[in-house]
């Protein structure tokens, strides 16, 4: 953004900044520090990005971020130690006078933190006597309290500190903080979608999560993370206007989001379970299929195209496209509907998470058997549906099934106009639209790279585009069809009645498998989403791995691993 705009954002959020400082520190020194740091984060942000559609968001969440840094900062340097009267029974005596330093120093920031945790009343009475050394009576005095009430409650606040850094200490040895390996919605997304406005960093996370299985306060979530209260409650406070976490009765806070932890035991369940009825579908399906395509002529119809008369090749990717469209037990679109949030700015959808676990082991689930081609992979299976851009009538599309068995780069595929743009460049080549000269050199080495375009020789260099040699050597390394989907879906063999009933014997064996890893206000949704797992993206794997151990599929060349599984979806054919 150029220095003139940045001017005029800051200088329109001047006073909104300073009454957003002066509202969290009620103290006019404070709020000038805390305000002075917001607009210098603002201002060296706006300078460098280049578009914010919303600018509100946008300010707010550095505001957000600068004031839990100022919280930190506030309590590790304003407070002083303890009155040395008073010590905590875990202190120990040591002989080295540094490691005796250390050690209080040490113990004086862990009371500091702990002390941010107590109660407005206990924090009062706490600060009071052992900081402003006053008396019970002066402390009584000025609260309007007994004496008696006073000693009690520092008696209680003495104890809370005591168990607090215990606890302290249990969470730092067990490591209870999570984080999202992956997050997306399902539904629809509201105007302004920006899925980092919404979770800025892992302590926003670290939030949702500590009231994911049971409710719990603000007070009890700042125990368990050793966040500031006060951090805890604006986030908790943004959290529930997005529509993330639920405010439950008695100030306690639930989490709405559909999270899935990894887990060795579930895996391997899920890994056997897979394994077991991945051979049903081979045995129910799969020769349904095959008989519906077999003999397969080449070209298997005009409507059809696929490289080199590899019919493995096309297998691969019509058997993929089968199971996903034809192995449907049940439509729960409307069940699922039900569960779909509104959030604040007009989006309506779910949002789900997955938190891995602090293991460089790979799961089960990713491994396979010993003879797998692409044995210990950790790679997520995905599947994709693109609408080419373009102002014609006719819009290209795509549709793409990635996983272990194939080598599609994610990087690429989260670039969607770069791979809209690939797209319509094959339909240009096709058309004659799009010449092999000079100026197009980057267009087609691009498409060599991603696998695109490959040669019965070798792959192109730069320098063989510039001299435009060897054309008749190059092909379409992708299988393309001017069938529209539902035609094409049309055109494949329906789920047999036996195996409809045995994949619903397969959703009830995985919402049993599942159900103990997910909390009672979502179990509903858990086993909405174990319905249909016989069209499972990681399921599909597994029925593929089957067929490669039968012999019915043959593995895929080095050049076909970056365009297996893939249909694209045009009004035109390579001739």
């Amino acid at each position: 953004m150029d220095k003139t705009n940045a001017d005029l954002i800051i200088t329109e959020y001047m006073k909104k900044i300073y009454g957003f400082a002066i509202s969290k520190t009620m103290n006019i020194d404070h709020a000038e520090e805390l305000s002075s740091r917001i607009v210098f984060e603002v201002y060296t942000s706006l300078l460098k990005s280049d578009q914010i559609y919303n600018v509100n968001s946008y300010v707010y969440r550095i505001a957000q971020n600068v004031y839990s840094h100022f919280v930190v900062d506030e309590m590790s340097g304003n407070f002083v130690p303890f009155n040395e009267a008073y010590t905590l029974p875990a202190a120990t005596q040591v002989t080295v006078q540094q490691e005796e330093d250390n050690n209080r120093e040490e113990t004086f920031s862990t009371l500091r933190k702990e002390i941010s945790y107590l109660s407005q009343l206990h924090r009062d009475i706490i600060v009071m006597h052992y900081f402003q050394k006053m008396k019970l009576a002066e402390i009584a005095n000025s609260l309007n309290l007994t004496s008696g009430t006073v000693r009690w409650h520092l008696f209680e606040a003495r104890n809370q500190l005591k168990d607090s850094i215990e606890e302290s200490k249990e969470r730092i040895r067990a490591g209870n903080q999570k984080t999202f390996s992956t997050i997306h919605f399902y539904g629809l997304l509201d105007a302004h979608f920006d899925l980092s406005s919404y979770f800025p960093d892992s302590l926003f996370q670290n939030i949702a999560f500590s009231v994911y299985h049971r409710a719990k306060t603000s007070s009890e979530i700042a125990k368990e993370l050793s966040i500031p209260l006060a951090f805890v409650e604006d986030t908790l406070y943004y959290l529930v206007e997005n529509g993330f976490v639920d405010k439950q009765p008695a100030g306690k806070y639930l989490t709405k989001i559909y999270i899935t932890e990894a887990n060795k035991e579930k895996d391997k369940q899920i890994h056997e379970t897979f394994k077991k009825y991945s051979e049903i579908v081979c045995e129910l399906y799969i020769p349904l299929l095959l008989s519906s395509l077999s003999p397969i002529p080449y070209p298997l119809s005009p409507n059809f195209y696929f490289p080199e008369n590899d019919q493995n090749f096309l297998l691969w990717s019509l058997i993929t496209y089968a199971c996903a469209k034809k192995l449907v037990v049940v439509d729960n679109q409307k069940d699922l509907a039900k569960h779909f949030v509104k959030r604040k700015y007009g989006g309506n959808n779910l949002l789900f998470a997955e938190i891995e676990e602090n293991t460089q082991q790979t799961s089960d689930l990713n491994s396979f058997t010993k003879n797998s081609i692409l044995k210990g992979s950790s790679k997520t299976p995905l599947e994709y549906f693109f609408l080419g851009i373009t102002t014609e009538t006719f819009r290209p599309s795509v549709w793409w099934h990635s996983s272990i068995l194939n080598d599609i780069s994610e990087t690429f595929l989260s670039d969607q106009v770069s791979f809209y743009r690939l797209i319509q460049n094959i339909r240009d080549i096709i058309l004659g639209n799009l010449p092999k000269d000079v100026s197009n050199v980057k267009i087609y080495e691009r498409l060599y790279q991603e696998g695109f375009l490959a040669s019965k020789t070798s792959r192109k260099s730069k320098s063989s585009i510039e001299k435009n040699v060897d054309e008749n050597t190059d092909y379409f390394n992708i299988v393309m069809t001017t069938f529209s989907d539902k035609e094409l879906t049309d055109l494949l063999p329906p789920i047999p009645k036996k195996l409809k009933k045995i994949g619903k014997e397969l959703d009830d064996e995985m919402f049993r498998i599942n159900k103990i890893y997910y909390p009672p206000h979502l179990q509903d949704l858990c086993r909405i989403m174990n319905q249909n797992t016989l069209k499972y993206k990681t399921f599909r794997v597994y029925i593929l791995e089957a067929l490669l151990k039968r012999g019915v599929l043959k593995p895929l060349k080095r050049k076909q691993r970056k365009t297996a599984n893939m249909i694209v979806f045009t009004d035109v054919l390579p001739k």
